[in-house]
Order: structure tokens, then sequence, then C-alpha cells
């Protein structure tokens, strides 16, 4: 009996023992992984989808300010780089969840003056101002930023519609239904069921646009406030940029 207890002793250390190398072993594997791509970007820092597998990488692993402190340095060097500042601002944004009011507007502010900064060169770039409309819609009402998210989606979605249809992308429609999140938020029911409306033309998000048409009142106030609460993770994978690369509009 005393023999079988040892070996069962010795059976759960080594158990003990692989598991811990297993996991040091993906450690290093995640810290490999890491320095590839730093290396990488550091040799073209343009490079829209490494940087993006960067950030995607970071977020997994809750490493937010590595992440932001590796674009912050890196636009320091490539200021002009366009592509560099759309990760070097979702950076600040997958870090938002889960902080104080002060801490997410700081990361926010962050966020809109890389995008500002591009917008000031290429006042037309979609998805800076995207990116920049977005985040003025997670701030709490009293901040009053509401409007400012209504004009950027606002021109956001006239540039989708002054796009050839056959030259038109699906996640356009992302534009729409953040835009019409903003004019609920501002008290614009009408009009953003409008917005919403339009936006199904484009055969893209239908889900997320339905949700939303097939509630009204004090019901989809309620949802869009639980959808645009500054504490649920927003997605910033740019991966809808880098693969979709053809229109699904009528």
């Amino acid at each position: 009996l005393e023999q079988m207890c040892d070996h069962r002793v010795q059976v759960v250390a080594l158990s003990l023992v692989c598991l811990s190398a297993i996991a040091v072993a993906g450690e290093k594997i995640e810290l490999q992984k890491f320095q590839s791509l730093v290396e990488l970007l550091k040799a073209q820092p343009g490079d829209i989808s490494s940087g993006n597998d960067l950030r995607q990488l970071c977020r997994e692993n809750k490493q937010y300010d590595k992440c932001i402190d590796f674009f912050g340095n890196l636009v320091k060097d490539h200021p002009h780089n366009v592509n560099l500042r759309y990760n070097a601002a979702l950076a600040y944004i997958d870090k938002i969840p889960g902080h104080s009011i002060l801490v997410q507007a700081r990361l926010s502010t962050k966020s809109i003056e890389h995008m500002t900064s591009v917008l000031d060169v290429q006042q037309n770039d979609w998805m800076a101002l995207y990116i920049r409309g977005i985040n003025n819609i997670y701030w709490p009402s009293w901040y009053r930023r509401i409007g400012r998210a209504v004009s950027d989606l606002e021109r956001c979605v006239q540039l989708a519609e002054a796009t050839p249809p056959a030259a038109r992308r699906s996640y356009y429609a992302l534009a729409y239904v953040a835009l019409g999140d903003a004019l609920i938020k501002a008290e614009r029911e009408a009009d953003a069921k409008k917005v919403w409306q339009d936006a199904l033309k484009l055969d893209a998000w239908s889900d997320q646009l339905n949700a939303r048409l097939n509630k009204s009142g004090a019901e989809l106030r309620e949802f869009v406030d639980a959808v645009r609460s500054s504490d649920v993770p927003i997605d910033t994978d740019l991966s809808m940029l880098l693969y979709n690369t053809s229109a699904r509009v009528q």
C-alpha cells in the first residue's frame, strides 16, 4: 500500500512538472511571436496586418501597456504613417474596459489624438473618422461628446454613399450601425432607424441591424446603452479591412 501511495505521488509530481514545462513553453512561444511581430513592424511600420496581429496578441494576454508603448514609440519615428496610427489608436481602445471613468477618458483621448492627426492631413479618411467616431459614442452622456460622434460617423456614411456600388465594402455597414447608435443617444430614434434601414442594402451585419430595428423606445435606448457601454470590450480586429476585398451590395 505504501509503495502504491509513493507511486501515485511520483505520478502526480511528474504531471505537475510536465504541466509547468508546457506553460513555460507556451510563454516562450508567445514571447517569440511578440518579438517576431515587433521586429517585422520596426522594419515595416505600415504593415497593418502585422500591427493588427500584435494588438490581438497583446489583447489576448492583457499586455495593453506593452502594446501602447510599442506603437507610441514607433509613431514617434514614423508620425505620418497612417496604417501605424490606426493600430496605435486602437491599442488605447483595447485597454478601456474595466477602468475608472477618468482612466477611460484619458485612453480614449489618446486614441482620438492619433486619428485627429490623420484627419488633419486626410480629412476624408474613412477609418480615421470611424475610429474617432466610435470613441466618442462610449463616453458618458454628461461629457457631451455624442455630437462629435454623429458628425464623424455621418461623414463615414456619406463617403460610403459616394463610393461606386461595385467598390463598396460590406464593413461600411459598421459606420451605419454606429451612427444609428449615436443618434439614439442623441434622442433621434426616427433618424437612427432610417440610417439602419439604409444599411441593409449593404447586405452585411444584418444581425446587428435587425436587433436594433426590432426594438423601439426605452427598450431600444437600453439596448444601445448596453452594447455601447465603456465596460464592454470593443471589437478592434482590422481583419475586416485586410480580407474584405469585395463588396456585398446590389
